[in-house]
Formats: structure tokens, sequence, C-alpha cells
């Protein structure tokens, strides 16, 4: 199967409100790698580069080659969270695929 997008991302060690908005004060989304058989990573991904893959028309359906700190991963948007007023992502969920 191939991705139809790529985005990139890198680990978050820690989890939890505070550090959200921390990385969310660098410019970036927190989100989280889910599913399969390997365990859920906490990432963080450039805010800029996943606003313009979110503004592609049925983004939710379409596969996503995420490399998460030089690993190239398979997944599929689960989740996004937006904010009420500004409608920016503020969370994002991927489910690996295979």
């Amino acid at each position: 199967m191939t991705a139809a997008h790529s985005l990139e991302a890198s680990v978050r060690d820690t989890a939890g409100t505070g550090p959200a908005r921390a990385v969310r004060r660098d410019g970036k989304v927190p989100g989280v790698v889910y599913g399969g058989e390997a365990g859920t990573v906490s990432i963080s991904i450039e805010r800029r580069a996943l606003g313009r893959c979110l503004s592609v028309p049925g983004m939710m359906a379409k596969t996503i080659a995420l490399t998460v700190d030089g690993k190239t991963e398979t997944v599929r948007l689960q989740d996004v969270q937006r904010h009420p007023v500004t409608e920016e992502a503020l969370h994002v969920d991927f489910l690996r695929l295979g």
C-alpha cells in the first residue's frame, strides 16, 4: 500500500497536559501513534506541515507515511482535536496499518 502523504515527527519523552502545552508553545502539535504490535508512541509534529496535510480533502481516509526519528510507518489519521474558535489542531491520533 503506497502512502498518499508523508509527515515527519519526533518522539516526546513526557506525556500530560503541561508537556503538551510546552510542545504547542514551540510551534508543534502533540500526538500519539498506536495500534499494531508496537507500543504506543507520543510524538510531536510541526504545526505547518500538519496543517497542510489536514487541508487535503478526505485526509481521514488516506494513508500517511509517518517518519518518527528515522523510522517510517504507514498510518491513518484516526482523530484530530481542534481548538473551538481557531480550529487549529491541538492533538492528533494516528493508527498504525499493517
